[in-house]
């Protein structure tokens, strides 16, 4: 008789009962750190760091000391309220201004000076290292003017018939009256007059 043919039917591997299936498609699970050095699973049960994983902690560098500053100077603030030369210690600094005069720390003597009015005031004031210390007062001081042209004028744009009697305080004004312009420096009560002859300069405001 002829030998009979096998037939080989393919046997599929049996399946642990124990070990779940897991799905083909199933997404894989990503382990995340914690700051406790923990990681947390899906199930978020925590579970030990892996000994290759490692949190690295970097030390902030330790921050460069800043330059010395350099030490300030000593200097005096002259205030006034017009202008003037300023005097320190007898030596001429230049009209007065906002910026600080700069001196030696110690004691000092400051002058405000108006040569053409001949108004001034003296302050001693000592200054510390590395201190700008203030020198102030005032010159300007209210007075009345009596208004002697006849037709009238103008002191800094405000007109004054003839006979009235403004009070005004210390400064340079603009007078103006019969076509005539001048400057005036007026720091005490006074006659405001015009040089009618033509003599220069036109106005004075004389006691």
């Amino acid at each position: 008789m002829p030998d009979a043919a096998v037939a080989v039917v393919p046997v599929a591997p049996a399946v642990d009962a124990a070990v779940p299936a897991v799905p083909v498609d199933a997404a894989p699970r990503v382990a995340l750190a914690d700051a406790r050095g923990y990681r947390a699973g899906a199930d978020a049960a925590p579970v030990p760091v892996d000994a290759d994983v490692a949190v690295a902690v970097v030390a902030p560098a330790d921050a460069a000391a800043p330059p010395d500053a350099p030490a300030r100077p000593s200097a005096i603030l002259v205030k006034n309220d017009t202008w003037c030369d300023v005097w320190i210690d007898g030596a001429l600094r230049g009209r007065i201004s906002r910026t600080p005069y700069e001196v030696a720390p110690g004691h000092h003597t400051v002058r405000c000076f108006q040569q053409s009015t001949s108004l001034e005031w003296t302050k001693d004031v000592d200054v510390a290292a590395g201190e700008t210390a203030i020198a102030e007062n005032q010159m300007r001081a209210s007075f009345k003017v009596t208004i002697g042209v006849s037709s009238g004028a103008s002191i800094d744009g405000a007109f004054y018939p003839s006979g009235a009697t403004p009070i005004l305080k210390t400064g340079h004004y603009l007078v103006e009256a019969d076509k005539l312009k001048q400057y005036v420096d007026l720091f005490r009560a006074c006659t405001l007059r015009e040089h009618s002859d033509g003599t220069q300069p036109p106005f004075d405001c004389a006691p």
